[in-house]
């Protein structure tokens, strides 16, 4: 290596810790597409919500629940039949119109920021 070159070496690595590893490419490429993925993340939480408020996973959550907490109606109430029914009807139902309730609170409360 001549001096020439050393010296542009040195200027090169000049603010470089000298016992720290080589850089990867796999490791530069991966981070990029953190970076990425958080500025997409980033615009997506700023920018416009979609217009519609049902999610798979809010239908998921709100349908589980409902069941479940149906059948704890259902349980709760269980030796007397009709009873027992309505309960569980209504324990469904209270938890669906509490989830939509809470969905539409929170979306509305969103868009008046």
């Amino acid at each position: 290596m001549s001096r020439a070159d050393r010296r542009a070496y040195q200027r090169m690595t000049k603010n470089r810790d000298p016992y720290a590893l080589p850089e990867n490419a796999a490791v530069k490429a991966r981070q990029a597409r953190l970076e990425a993925r958080r500025a997409r993340a980033a615009t997506t939480a700023t920018g416009p919500r979609p217009s519609s408020s049902v999610s798979a996973r809010f239908l998921w959550w709100t349908i589980g629940g409902a069941l479940a907490a149906g059948l704890a109606g259902l349980t709760i109430a269980w030796p007397g039949m009709p009873g027992a029914a309505l309960a569980g009807v209504g324990a469904a139902l209270g938890w669906v119109a509490l989830s939509v309730g809470l969905r539409v609170m929170g979306r509305r409360s969103a868009t008046r920021r």
